[in-house]
């Protein structure tokens, strides 16, 4: 499959099996995430992985859409902009 295969047959998920994941994947959509192409290489971002097991009351204050507490797993990407790299004209 090819880049343009996967763009085409991308698709927001908004159901979820209620099954654990097992870490080997968490793991590599996690490295996946961090070898990901930046400028300068700075990795202005941070990445929480929170488990929503026995928190979903908390997960439905934060986003109040059901299917965002159902995944095993939420995970946030926050841009630490005061370290991104910024042209220079």
């Amino acid at each position: 499959m090819d880049f343009f295969d996967v763009i085409q047959k991308r698709f927001s998920v908004r159901s979820y099996k209620n099954e654990p994941v097992e870490q080997e994947k968490l793991n590599k959509i996690l490295e996946a995430a961090q070898s990901a192409p930046i400028a300068c290489n700075l990795r202005p971002f941070k990445i929480i992985v929170a488990k929503t097991e026995g928190k979903r009351e908390l997960f439905e204050k934060i986003y109040h859409r059901s299917w965002f507490s159902e995944a095993p797993y939420v995970i946030g990407v926050c841009a630490a902009t005061d370290k991104c790299w910024i042209r220079k004209n």
